[in-house]
């Protein structure tokens, strides 16, 4: 049977994606000569059609030429050639992702970097889909923040073992292969646990994203924390929302909640959105906060330090996240070894809390 053509012709862009990115390492010029067919083969584990097919795609760019009989050479190399990264997002309307996008932006300012930017809108086959697409566009490395089912960690670990550059965020990934950066999401349970029974906060809540039941350690963190604090921590302590992500959600999945749990005098939301729609409720409903209810955020979003009340939260520092991800990219792409890294957090208190 033969293979599938998307797949021959990922082969095709990867290997001349390591090409350029070793052209590059040696400091090659217009003119100089480049390795040979068997030399490819052996130093990039590369069948010799393969390697013919790549050379001829150097060839239609403009960037090599075959001299018959005495090799191949460089014909017309860019200086200053940009460098081009692709960053697969699940989800458009996610302000922590549109966050780390703009910091990301900014981090790019002072490299030659162009961005391209996919959605998976949370697909598994949406997000293969891009990563394909954005291959075959000639992307150098690749950023990605995973669908919730991590679906296809395998074929990302695959591309990546093919010296294709995968950069993992959000999501602590200690068995996988793929390099990763992360904020400690354990910790910022644990330190908004904390915080709340210090205020002495005694029937506790928190609210949860659906799609991230299965993987949220920020929850983890809090669950454990009470628990070893002698608190009961049972099913109506943690209340998920339903669907997505705007503050609508976290305003009627706080209302569910409240319904169910009855008094609740300290929350942790899962993201500062959702915190937000748990205020306007208390707001609506004559729930006085930090009086009777205290609230806490997560990610240290730009609008918690102007909304009103200001919103404590556990700050995430995108900017670092952001700057530290297009390092270790640009650092694997050049073939150095790195490790991956999770992020310390902190609590930043305002008025919720």
């Amino acid at each position: 049977m033969s293979k599938n053509p998307d797949s021959r012709e990922l082969k095709y862009t990867i290997l001349k994606n390591e090409l350029m990115a070793y052209i590059k390492k040696e400091k090659l010029e217009n003119g100089d000569k480049l390795l040979t067919v068997r030399e490819i083969m052996k130093k990039y584990r590369a069948s010799q059609a393969t390697v013919t097919r790549t050379f001829e795609l150097l060839e239609s760019e403009n960037i090599i030429e075959r001299h018959h009989g005495d090799g191949i050479y460089l014909k017309s190399l860019k200086k200053n050639e940009i460098l081009s990264i692709g960053v697969i997002l699940p989800d458009s309307e996610n302000t922590y992702f549109n966050s780390f996008l703009n910091q990301l932006f900014y981090c790019k300012e002072n490299n030659l970097i162009n961005i391209n930017i996919k959605i998976s809108a949370n697909d598994y086959s949406r997000e293969r889909q891009a990563a394909d697409e954005l291959i075959k566009q000639g992307i150098q490395g690749l950023i990605i923040i995973f669908e919730p089912g991590l679906t296809n960690l395998k074929y990302f670990e695959k591309i990546d073992a093919a010296r294709f550059p995968v950069i993992s965020i959000s999501r602590n990934l200690q068995n996988s292969r793929l390099n990763y950066i992360v904020p400690d999401n354990y910790q910022a349970g644990v330190l908004a646990a904390e915080y709340l029974l210090s205020q002495s906060c005694t029937s506790l809540l928190y609210l949860g994203n659906k799609k991230m039941r299965k993987i949220d350690e920020r929850f983890t963190g809090f669950r454990d924390t009470l628990q070893k604090k002698g608190h009961d921590f049972s099913g109506k302590n943690f209340f998920l929302s339903e669907s997505g992500n705007s503050f609508t959600d976290g305003y009627n999945a706080f209302r569910r909640a409240m319904n169910r749990a009855g008094r609740i005098d300290g929350l942790m939301a899962f993201h500062d959105i959702y915190a937000a729609g748990a205020y306007k409720f208390c707001y609506q409903n004559g729930i006085k906060v930090p009086g009777q209810i205290k609230i806490i955020g997560c990610d240290n979003l730009s609008f918690t330090e102007f909304f009103s009340p200001g919103i404590t939260t556990i700050d995430y520092n995108i900017r670092l996240m952001a700057e530290s991800a297009l390092k270790m990219l640009l650092a694997k792409i050049k073939g150095e070894k790195i490790s991956s890294i999770v992020l310390p957090v902190k609590l930043i208190k305002r008025e919720t809390a």
